[in-house]
């Protein structure tokens, strides 16, 4: 994932969270005082309440019905913050996979052209000293010789190959 796209995603929950937060406290500044006067002040202006002790506990409850009111818009709200937290989450992690993947194959891919390189190099390798080998040169057609040896002791797929040319090359020196 690119740095752009993270800064992106990571500007857009920080502004998600500054709207729920925000309607939050808008909403609680707009309706806890209207709960107020509609719970509480009907009981204030009654004057039919005989008892004292009536009049507290209505007061109370109307008080209880406030809060339970405002736990139940601040659950909705925080309710609405994580799911936008774990859609946002979501996403990120499946970017993120996907960018696990495109490594991946660009590792596999990197270690398939290291071992076409390398499959090159020994064929370059064992070119030259087969050529080396034909040189007039008793000096260069030595160095041919211990070309393929060591090609024998690089290379496992081609040790067979130069092994069976080491059968044939002390007829070819004769």
């Amino acid at each position: 994932m690119s740095e752009n796209n993270t800064d992106d995603l990571t500007e857009l929950r920080l502004c998600l969270w500054r709207l729920v937060i925000g309607f939050t406290a808008v909403g609680l500044l707009a309706i806890f005082p209207f709960l107020w006067w509609l719970n509480v002040t009907p009981i204030d202006q009654q004057e039919s309440i005989l008892d004292i002790k009536d009049f507290f506990e209505l007061r109370n409850q109307a008080i209880k019905s406030v809060i339970t009111f405002t736990q139940i818009y601040a659950t909705v709200f925080g309710g609405i913050a994580i799911l936008f937290n774990v859609y946002y989450g979501a996403k990120r992690a499946k970017a993120m996979e996907d960018n696990a993947i495109a490594t991946t194959k660009n590792a596999i891919a990197a270690t398939k052209n290291a071992k076409i390189a390398e499959q090159g190099q020994i064929t370059e390798r064992f070119t030259k000293a087969i050529e080396q080998l034909g040189s007039d040169n008793i000096s260069i057609r030595l160095g041919g010789i211990y070309a393929l040896e060591r090609i024998a002791k690089d290379s496992e797929r081609d040790y067979w190959t130069i092994y069976d040319s080491m059968n044939i090359l002390p007829n070819y020196l004769q």
